[in-house]
């Protein structure tokens, strides 16, 4: 078999694994509302940071879904402020 070919087959198997990959809850929730998904259709999520943040860089108004502790906190403020321009 050519060098080529071989190296052209491993990169499409790594390239089926990828899509073949199962995202979990939590994957499945940024996913989502990354792209577009309300954070309210995520109760569970509402106090997990890398979800809440996702969210409000997509849409700031979801900082309104997430829990109290989490819309004070610093980081995900900064991420609300950032996304809406008032630097």
């Amino acid at each position: 078999m050519d060098e080529h070919v071989g190296v052209s087959l491993n990169l499409i198997n790594e390239e089926f694994k990828i899509c073949n990959y199962t995202m979990g809850p939590k994957e499945n929730a940024i996913y989502s509302v990354q792209h577009g998904t309300h954070l309210s259709k995520y109760p569970n999520f509402i106090n997990d940071k890398d979800v809440v943040l996702a969210a409000v860089k997509y849409n700031t108004y979801n900082v309104l879904s997430a829990s109290d502790d989490l819309q004070k906190d610093e980081d995900v403020a900064l991420a609300v402020v950032n996304k809406d321009g008032f630097h």
